[in-house]
């Protein structure tokens, strides 16, 4: 189930035209293609039990990375945009179509990191679902 939900989020980003580049389930040695996204899975826990099922709340990292080799501000603004349009979509869809309970944005984080291939600029979605199981 785990990864099951992991693929519908990439499923579900992708599905957008501003979010359909490459994306993995964990960050990439090398990226094919800039930018690209990851889904990763951070664990969790059982926060309720029925007599045949848990509820577990499990977290996921989702983050979109891209690459800056200029001086302009245009890769920063583009992952903003990018990451504001992937918290409306998930936002939106609070099921996953289906395939968890409920789920809820809990974080937005943003980092980069300066390399002589450019500087590596990116955000961190935290999605909180709820699946039974």
């Amino acid at each position: 189930m785990i990864k099951e939900i992991a693929e519908k989020i990439i499923t579900i980003l992708k599905a957008d035209s501003d979010l359909n580049f490459d994306w993995y389930f964990e960050p990439p040695v090398r990226a094919k293609s800039f930018p690209y996204g990851f889904v990763d899975f951070r664990g969790g826990e059982e926060v309720k039990s029925s007599r045949e099922k848990m509820l577990y709340n499990w977290i996921y990292y989702i983050v979109i990375v891209d690459r800056k080799r200029s001086d302009t501000d245009d890769v920063e603004k583009a992952v903003m945009d990018r990451t504001d349009r992937a918290v409306d979509i998930l936002k939106g869809n609070p099921t996953l179509d289906g395939t968890v309970e409920t789920s809820r944005v809990t974080a937005i984080e943003g980092d980069y990191a300066i390399t002589e291939q450019g500087n590596f600029i990116g955000t961190r979605i935290t999605l909180r679902t709820w699946v039974w199981k």
